[in-house]
């Protein structure tokens, strides 16, 4: 008599290819899910980005460090300190869409060259709670172009490369750090 079925060996090295299949799955599905996340930042931004944008062309440059109510986007202050801290903030916007926990103005100092919006990730963006990314209006010659990224080169406080949308930069374009 004939017995049909697997053999020990045969279950082992089917269980050991799919624990490999999973070995590299796991990690990539979760950036995928954080991406996923981050991305609804540049859907929430819009708005401001406008307002940005107005702003420039009718001042000839961008809003000062702060100047959240210039654009539209709540009390006048700047959040970085208290954010980098892991502290709560009340300039600028809070609590826009599920992932996002705060947008401010941030601090460029050649105010006809550039200006950053920088959007901080509450708890429910997983790994990216409380990091921070940068969308920067970039004049180029009157018009306005924008780049997004980390700031992980400069700031602990920053959402790592890998978490970044395939469109953004890994890190600012600065024509005023030339």
């Amino acid at each position: 008599m004939k017995q049909k079925g697997f053999t020990l060996i045969e279950l082992m090295i089917v269980v050991s290819i799919v624990g490999i299949l999973a070995t590299v799955a796991i990690p990539a599905y979760s950036n995928y899910t954080v991406k996923a996340k981050i991305s609804e930042a540049f859907s929430v931004i819009g708005p401001w980005k406008i307002g940005m944008m107005e702003y420039f062309f009718m001042n000839g440059e961008f809003p000062k460090k702060g100047c959240n109510s210039c654009i539209g986007m709540g009390s006048d202050g700047d959040c970085g300190k208290s954010l980098r801290a892991g502290k709560s903030c009340s300039f600028g916007k809070n609590g826009i869409g599920t992932y996002v926990k705060n947008i401010h103005i941030g601090g460029r100092v050649e105010l006809e060259k550039d200006q950053d919006l920088i959007i901080t990730f509450n708890k429910n963006a997983g790994p990216a709670a409380d990091k921070r990314i940068a969308l920067r209006a970039v004049n180029a010659g009157g018009a306005i172009q924008w780049v997004c990224s980390s700031m992980a080169s400069m700031d602990p406080s920053a959402l790592a490369p890998k978490y970044l949308p395939s469109s953004c930069n890994k890190y600012l374009y600065c024509p005023a750090c030339k």
